[in-house]
């Protein structure tokens, strides 16, 4: 059964944090973060002395031509998760997919 492993390092507002899983497989680590609405170009993700980062903006999206907003409930602007992975983790192996709002 998958668990999560390392310890969490929260930055930001709650709101701005996007959902992450964290899961041990065989031979791999795989992370996951839900990222609706940002732009794959404006996510960066960087291992750093055994410390995981993913870190990146979401955009405001105006209100359309009259640039009027009644109500949003959607966090927006810069956000940076970073947690502990295992330092058997190799750098040169990470890849990452931004696809359907989800980075993996």
């Amino acid at each position: 059964m998958p668990r999560e492993l390392g310890s969490g390092i929260r930055t930001g507002r709650r709101g701005e944090e996007p959902h992450r899983a964290q899961l041990g497989a065989a031979r791999a680590l795989v992370v996951t973060a839900e990222l609706p609405g940002v732009n794959p170009k404006d996510v960066h993700v960087t291992l750093d002395d055994g410390v995981l980062t993913i870190a990146g903006e979401r955009q405001f999206e105006g209100g359309g031509d009259s640039g009027r907003v009644f109500r949003t409930e959607r966090a927006y602007g810069n956000f940076r998760r970073s947690f502990s992975v295992p330092r058997t983790v190799n750098g040169e192996a990470i890849s990452a997919e931004h696809k359907d709002g989800t980075l993996r």
